[in-house]
Parts: C-alpha cells; sequence; structure tokens
C-alpha cells in the first residue's frame, strides 16, 4: 500500500518539476493607485511587467480580486481570460502592438508621449501615467512600489 502512495507522491513531484518551467518571474512589480474618468474613487491594483506582457489586478481590500486584465505584446487584450476580440466592445479599438510597446516603457518609467487620433499618453520617471481617450476622458496612474515587492527581491539577513 505504501508503495502506491510513493508511486503517486514522485508523480506529483514530476509533474510539478515539468510543469514549473512554464512559470516566468515578472521584471517588474508595482502597487498602483488609478483613478478612472472623473470618478471619485481610487481604484487599487498590482501591474507585474514581462517582457511580452503586462498583467493589471484590480482588487479592493475587503472583498479581493475584483478583475484582470492581460495585455500582449501583439495588441491582444484579456479580459479576465476572455479575447477582446470576441467581445464587441469598444476596448476593442485599443487593441494595438503601439500602445503595449508606449505603456511598456512607461512601466519602465521611461519618459514617453505618444498622440494619435484616439489617444494620448504620457508619463515621467516618477510613474504618473496619464490616458487621454478621446471622447471619453482621463485614465491616472500612479506608481507605487510596495514596501513588500521591494523586500522579495533582496537576500534576508541571517538571523543569530
Amino acid at each position: 500500500m505504501t508503495k502506491y502512495y510513493l508511486l503517486i507522491f514522485y508523480s506529483f513531484l514530476l509533474v510539478s518539476c515539468v510543469s514549473s518551467g512554464n512559470f516566468t518571474k515578472s521584471e517588474l512589480n508595482y502597487n498602483a493607485k488609478i483613478k478612472i474618468f472623473d470618478e471619485t474613487n481610487i481604484i487599487k491594483s498590482n501591474i507585474s511587467v514581462f517582457q511580452n506582457r503586462i498583467i493589471i489586478q484590480f482588487y479592493e481590500y475587503i472583498v479581493g480580486n475584483l478583475a484582470k486584465i492581460e495585455l500582449n505584446d501583439d495588441g491582444n487584450i484579456l479580459i479576465d481570460g476572455i479575447d477582446i476580440k470576441n467581445i464587441d466592445f469598444e476596448v476593442n479599438n485599443f487593441s494595438n502592438k503601439k500602445y503595449f510597446q508606449v505603456l511598456n516603457s512607461c512601466l519602465r518609467k521611461n519618459i514617453e508621449e505618444y498622440s494619435d487620433e484616439k489617444l494620448s499618453i504620457n508619463c515621467n520617471e516618477n510613474g504618473d501615467i496619464n490616458f487621454d481617450i478621446n471622447d471619453l476622458g482621463q485614465i491616472k496612474i500612479k506608481l507605487v512600489i510596495s514596501k513588500k515587492l521591494e523586500r522579495k527581491d533582496k537576500t534576508p539577513s541571517a538571523a543569530k
């Protein structure tokens, strides 16, 4: 009987080791405060920046995760895992490789200014990102590196 348990244990161990190669560590992580249009409420989010994608997870402290937006370098946008190309919605007009490139640069705290007929994007080295969407209004993002995220990459000191 214990042979079966050991076999199952080793099978799970082998599968978990093989599948862990699919996970990649984000290059940058931020807590962000987002103000959408003229709303008085500020939305809290976690932003993870990878080389070829950006994940924005919106949350509330008591409620938990509210929604997730994933932006890919090919211009695709997924909202909670649903490709917006399958949705007849205004956001579909914002699937664009150039928008991804500019936002990715902004999240690396580079100074950017971009404008076209749909929107303008401005950001600075302090993590202030402003989207001015024609006919809709402004979206403002303020990047904040949390103490928890700062500590995660530091080596803990040896306690004696």
